[in-house]
């Protein structure tokens, strides 16, 4: 009898344990069913909260990871999906889906070497994997490699004839090859695989317009636009190209067509916004925002450059606005804190604005934005020394930063190191003849020696 009395408990303690393992299972299984379903109706917000409920249950849930990645994707959650294949990649090192987007996501964040690891791991079980095979050229292609990054390129078109981005890429090395005539041939394969296809198109236009021979640019571009005349994108890259060739009328004209064709699509709204700004119809800039605005009202990017704007005009009070409104709901949001860091550098409080610059620049070291902006307090607190470091810095990341080049001339002539100042304005008259500013510094580097 005693013997029974043990043995009951640990029946039901077992009983209850296998009936928990069970439930959770039932749990887990309910969620991920929930969340794919979701996902096939688009609905990714909750999609994504069900996969999240099934990974707290099971935090090696492969298949409710794998789409907890493909869900943070459709969101915009780069960094979501980045740590979700990781884990995938840990549990399961065979998973190619989870190393193709690692790959992917490493080459992205410049990080090559982590890149390299992942496409080694998809070639060596799938010597043809095609997705696997374009970053790899890649790759070659960046580091300088161009004949073999071309070998790579061709094997992906041996493999399959109708593959518009090896052709893409076997033009890119071809013309960095010097091979102009074969450039040219390989875009033009990409667009006869599919002339309603923009990319190819696209790049086509782009290379004319590198060769000079502004009028096939013009040709290729408006056939893309005959080929596709609802695509708004395709009449906005037109505009822009009238705008380059200094045709205002003829850009406001397409940049217009895009809305009509788009009028629910915020892009074209934000473009024009910019080309107003560019040719000083400031009172048609603020009008185009708000358009995009109404569409999309809890769109930050809409909201960061209306607030740039407000900056830029020194309506600080209205930048303000819109900053402290996005920052009370999102404090991490980097680009408005930027924007902070700058409104607080217009209203000359440096000490808060440098101690948040720093703050910015510890999370993205590689922002020349940030580096600028801190360099550019430090000279305002005649701090000229540590000024220059981060203006130097800001340029080692963005070569063509204009404003940062001159601001750091105008420190050399501070220093009386003319040379370098005139070193530094001339560079950005090689890219921007019309400078004023660049030219005013030449100028007197000339003046004060």
């Amino acid at each position: 009898m005693s013997r029974l009395i043990t043995i009951f408990p640990l029946i039901l303690i077992t009983t209850l344990f296998l009936s928990a393992c069970s439930s959770d299972q039932e749990k887990k299984v309910n969620h991920f069913e929930k969340g794919v379903a979701y996902f096939e109706k688009g609905e990714f917000k909750s999609a994504r909260l069900e996969f999240k409920n099934a990974l707290r249950i099971d935090v090696k849930y492969i298949k409710a990871l794998e789409y907890y990645g493909k869900t943070s994707l459709e969101l915009g959650d780069a960094r979501g999906a980045f740590f979700a294949y990781v884990k995938v990649a840990e549990l399961d090192p065979g998973n190619l889906e989870a190393q193709l987007k690692l790959a992917t996501f490493y080459w992205l964040g410049r990080k090559y070497q982590d890149s390299r690891k992942a496409i080694d791991t998809i070639l060596m079980k799938e010597p043809t994997n095609i997705d696997a095979l374009l970053l790899h050229a890649g790759l070659l292609e960046q580091e300088g490699n161009l004949f073999d990054a071309e070998a790579v390129f061709e094997k992906v078109i041996e493999l399959d004839g109708n593959e518009t981005r090896a052709y893409l890429g076997l033009s890119r090395v071809l013309a960095g090859q010097g091979k102009i005539d074969e450039a040219e041939k390989s875009l033009k394969e990409a667009v006869h695989i599919d002339p309603t296809d923009e990319k190819p198109r696209l790049a086509l236009f782009e290379f004319y317009l590198n060769e000079k021979k502004f009028d096939m640019a013009e040709a290729e571009l408006k056939e893309a636009v005959t080929a596709d005349p609802k695509n708004s994108d395709l009449h906005i890259a037109l505009g822009n190209f009238y705008f380059s060739r200094q045709n205002s009328e003829a850009a406001e004209t397409t940049y217009l067509r895009a809305i009509d064709i788009s009028p629910e699509n915020t892009r074209p709204y934000m473009v024009i916004a910019g080309f107003y700004d560019s040719i000083g119809s400031s009172d048609k800039v603020l009008a185009m925002y708000q358009k995009a605005l109404e569409l999309k009202p809890d769109d930050v990017r809409i909201i960061l450059a209306i607030a740039g704007y407000h900056l830029k005009k020194n309506e600080l009070d209205q930048a303000d606005k819109y900053v402290t409104e996005v920052l009370q709901k999102r404090p991490h949001h980097f680009s408005m804190r930027l924007l902070k860091a700058e409104l607080l550098t217009k209203r000359k409080d440096f000490d808060q604005a440098i101690g948040l610059l720093d703050q910015l620049i510890k999370e993205e070291p590689r922002s020349a934005r940030a580096n600028y902006l801190n360099g550019f307090a430090h000279i305002s607190m005649r701090e000229f020394k540590i000024a220059k470091e981060y203006i130097s810095r800001a340029i080692e990341l963005s070569p063509r930063y204009a404003k940062a080049r001159l601001l750091l001339a105008e420190i050399y002539i501070r220093e009386r190191e003319f040379e370098w100042a005139q070193k530094e304005s001339q560079k950005v008259l090689d890219v921007l003849p019309d400078d004023y500013q660049a030219k005013m510094i030449l100028g007197n580097t000339y003046l004060y020696q």
